[in-house]
């Protein structure tokens, strides 16, 4: 899409506040998945989705409320296994917005409040268990996550 119209010459005080202003609303579109949840294909805005729970061969997706206009879901439930849930958000260019903190759980680090040893604080005040293996692993994504 186009953005703006740039005379010629080129120059630098025309080109960088406009790479500045294309890289600002290039990080505010949003995110979003496809996945079939009860036989009906449902787009699901990454940036509402808080964490994801592995239960048996299904997967809850825990949604923020807050950040929804409609205020329908908070659960979404799908069958597929963690593992190929996580690598279809590494796929949708979610690298390092999600962790897993246990072998059960995949958690949003833009609603991490904190990280405990043996679980983390989301903002709604939920609590993610950590698994000793993964402490480590989730203590570096969350100061790296809010380090950018």
């Amino acid at each position: 899409a186009a953005l703006r119209y740039v005379l010629k010459p080129l120059t630098e005080e025309k080109l960088y506040p406009l790479l500045s202003e294309l890289s600002d609303r290039k990080s505010e579109e949003g995110r979003y998945l496809i996945e079939t949840i009860a036989g009906e294909p449902r787009k699901i805005d990454l940036k509402r989705l808080m964490y994801v729970e592995a239960e048996g061969h299904y997967l809850t997706l825990h949604m923020d409320q807050e950040k929804n206009q409609r205020a329908e879901v908070q659960f979404l439930r799908l069958k597929k296994s963690l593992a190929v849930f996580e690598k279809t958000l590494a796929d949708a260019g979610s690298t390092g917005m999600f962790v897993a903190t246990h072998r059960s759980f995949l958690v949003n680090l833009s609603y991490v409040e904190r990280v405990l040893r043996t679980d983390c604080i989301l903002s709604d005040g939920s609590s993610i268990p950590i698994s000793r293996n993964c402490y480590k692993a989730v203590n570096e994504a969350f100061i790296a996550f809010y380090k950018k």
